[in-house]
């Protein structure tokens, strides 16, 4: 019994550690795009575009009116800031491993032998984009939660 407890436990803390390294992924993702787009546009625009942007590499959905809205109506722009990402290493190593890991421990939680036709979806969407980085050898969870922190803070300058 103790060792159930302690296992669920563990695991817990483990699922806590991804979710926080995707929302560092993400994060940093949308802080260095918005930077970016602010260059060009004002920062209502800007961020609104860092996070469509931000949302289709990360295969989130889109949330807000505004959101929505922006997304439905700037389909263009949002597909040519995708696509001026393929030659951006760094953000496509960020975004691939935060994705490949998120489908490992997923697949790995899965309690029975049914498999989720849409786990690898998000991974097929990057390479349909052609965003897949050149290293695609996925660091263990531990050493990804310390890049995409350390890629988060960065950001932050």
């Amino acid at each position: 019994m103790l060792n159930f407890i302690f296992s669920f436990f563990n695991g817990k803390r483990y699922f806590k550690q991804v979710d926080t390294a995707m929302n560092y992924a993400i994060h940093g993702a949308y802080n260095r795009l918005y930077k970016e787009y602010c260059t060009y546009y004002d920062s209502e625009k800007a961020g609104l575009l860092a996070a469509a942007v931000t949302n289709e590499i990360f295969s989130k959905k889109t949330v807000g009116e505004r959101g929505i809205f922006f997304f439905k109506t700037k389909t263009k722009l949002i597909k040519n800031s995708v696509s001026k990402l393929k030659s951006d290493e760094e953000i496509k190593q960020i975004t691939y491993f935060a994705l490949a890991i998120k489908t490992q421990v997923i697949f790995k939680a899965q309690k029975s032998g049914v498999y989720d036709k849409n786990l690898s979806k998000p991974l097929e969407k990057l390479k349909k984009l052609s965003l897949l980085p050149s290293n695609q050898d996925v660091p263990q969870p531990k050493k990804f939660f310390q890049m995409a922190r350390k890629y988060y803070n960065k950001s932050l300058k």
